[in-house]
């Protein structure tokens, strides 16, 4: 569950740059997110937050940095599973 306010994302959004933007809905990155998830044998409701914290990288709420901490404890893996997921983006 995010603990960012819809109007936290919302004016985020709107700071970004076009082609950042676009990336946030884009149906190829979509789809490459869920091979990374099918790769990790991840389930459905893990691709979905693996998505939704990659896209708060984008939006500048998360650093890269922690990218793996957040995942692992987002997606309830352990940290050596989120350091293989963590390099294929």
């Amino acid at each position: 569950m995010s603990h960012h306010t819809k109007e936290e994302v919302r004016r985020r959004y709107q700071n970004l740059p076009p082609i950042l933007k676009e990336a946030l809905f884009s149906a190829d990155i979509a789809e490459k997110m869920f091979a990374i998830g099918v790769k990790n044998t991840l389930t459905i409701e893990q691709i979905g937050a693996m998505s939704e914290e990659t896209g708060y990288i984008i939006l500048g709420f998360t650093a890269p940095k922690d990218f793996v901490e957040v995942i692992a404890q987002r997606l309830v893996i352990e940290r050596e599973q989120a350091q293989k997921i963590a390099p294929q983006f």
